[in-house]
């Protein structure tokens, strides 16, 4: 299992946490189901403890205190899709980190990426290292030398 990156946490209703994650996915988990297991979190039932965590420096762990904390991967891998969630927090930060996670996994280097679509290799790899918004019309070409395409899907 690969160790994840969480972005943001969100406090929902009862003992429900939600996360945004560094690919762009928001999930969320039920902390109640591991009382039974590690009893330390029925502290999580009194609203304003659960509401003051916070995430670690890093982003791989939600800290409540020096005695509970629970690892992102956890709310990754067993929680559950959150299709409510608040979209808004979604930047043009992760939609790059997105591209270039689809690029090496299609096993394209920058280069052979650059010659495919005619773009200069400097320019793809000052994109995928932030320092520029690519415009849409680059995006749709960088994602058609790659197989993708982009759309609008009705939810």
């Amino acid at each position: 299992m690969a160790h994840i990156k969480a972005l943001k946490i969100y406090f929902l209703d009862s003992m429900n946490i939600g996360a945004l994650f560094e690919d762009g996915s928001f999930r969320k988990y039920d902390l109640k189901r591991l009382i039974p297991e590690i009893p330390v979190f029925e502290r999580l039932k009194d609203r304003a403890f659960f509401m003051a965590a916070r995430l670690s420096p890093g982003g791989y762990g939600i800290i409540w205190d020096d005695e509970l904390d629970i690892d992102v991967s956890e709310i990754y891998y067993n929680g559950t899709e959150w299709p409510d969630a608040p979209l808004k927090d979604i930047s043009p930060a992760m939609i790059i980190r997105q591209f270039r996670q689809i690029r090496m996994a299609a096993g394209k280097s920058q280069q052979e990426l650059a010659e495919a679509t005619g773009l200069k290799q400097a320019n793809i790899a000052r994109l995928e290292n932030g320092g520029c918004v690519p415009r849409l019309d680059t995006l749709m070409q960088l994602g058609k030398a790659l197989g993708y395409t982009l759309r609008w899907e009705k939810e």
